[in-house]
């Protein structure tokens, strides 16, 4: 895709695991990021897509099976495979 990334930081070092906060807000942390500044992709709603506009950060759901919003958090972007990815950007 021609991104470079930052850095790396899992659930399992920081222990905090989805749909918790922790290991999102040791990122803000470790690498001085402003939330405004932070793209999440993923394919879970409950588990990637609530969080991480819960705390500010732009998402983009990769909903695969059409699935449909349980709560009144969208993302920024929905796409239903990767493909659109690079072309695209909240």
């Amino acid at each position: 895709m021609g991104i470079d990334f930052d850095g790396v930081v899992t659930a399992e070092e920081v222990g905090s695991y989805k749909p918790a906060h922790g290991h999102w807000q040791e990122m803000l942390k470790r690498f001085s990021t402003k939330k405004e500044e932070v793209l999440h992709v993923a394919a879970s709603y409950i588990h990637d897509i609530i969080p991480a506009k819960e705390q500010g950060f732009n998402a983009i759901w990769i909903n695969r099976n059409s699935e449909q919003p349980t709560r009144e958090i969208r993302p920024n972007l929905e796409f239903k495979d990767l493909r659109p990815l690079p072309n695209s950007h909240p």
